[in-house]
């Protein structure tokens, strides 16, 4: 197998898995929150984990330098690693309901990358990222990550991606010339000198345009 493609392919998964949850959870009466309103229910809490987990696991797995994979058994392994390892920041391992749930979506990305590693002609579309395309285009080396609640980071372009996790973020850099910003709905905005670069490499970006 072309480590490429398996590297793709979890890239995609992860990627398209982390938007599940965001579904879910959006779809709660209350937004997960209990009677009281200071509270999740049981449902809201089995939500929060799988969002910490797959941002975790798609970290490391951006990590990969993917002009420098090694040989698809190895990588393999290196996904299962991450899938073991990696974990989400604000999930208490003490609370079964938190702790269950981060369990299953190890096991979920583990039985998928062996599933992956076991099919001989394995096909997978490149990922196309955007967004990190267009920052490299407008010279940006940094990103600012701000949270709604937790750490804030300065990260590397290749390892920026705006998401929803459980806090809402923008994303912007020392210039503040643009801006990203992941919502609780599960939607991410762009706006500023952002927004003509991406609509440069983001083929039908203009679909998606948002129109008061």
């Amino acid at each position: 197998m072309n480590p490429q493609i398996l590297h793709d392919t979890a890239r995609r998964y992860l990627a398209e898995r982390y938007t599940e949850p965001a579904a879910r959870y959006s779809r709660l009466p209350n937004h997960g929150r209990a009677a009281d309103g200071y509270h999740y229910t049981d449902e809201a809490k089995a939500i929060f984990p799988r969002y910490g987990v797959v941002d975790a696991v798609l970290v490391e797995v951006e990590r990969l330098d993917g002009d420098r994979l090694p040989g698809s058994s190895r990588l393999a392994d290196l996904l299962v690693r991450a899938a073991g390892t990696a974990g989400p920041v604000f999930t208490d391992p003490a609370r079964e309901i938190e702790a269950q749930a981060a369990s299953e979506e190890r096991d979920r990305f583990t039985r998928q990358v062996r599933v992956w590693a076991a099919t001989a002609h394995l096909r997978a579309e490149p990922v196309v990222d955007a967004f990190r395309h267009a920052l490299d285009r407008l010279g940006v080396r940094r990103v600012i990550e701000l949270r709604e609640y937790g750490p804030e980071y300065a990260v590397e372009v290749n390892l920026t991606a705006p998401r929803y996790t459980g806090a809402e973020g923008v994303w912007s850099d020392e210039s503040s010339s643009w801006i990203a910003y992941a919502s609780h709905e599960g939607t991410v905005a762009f706006g500023g000198t952002l927004v003509p670069v991406l609509e440069q490499v983001w083929p039908g970006v203009n679909s998606r345009r948002w129109t008061p």
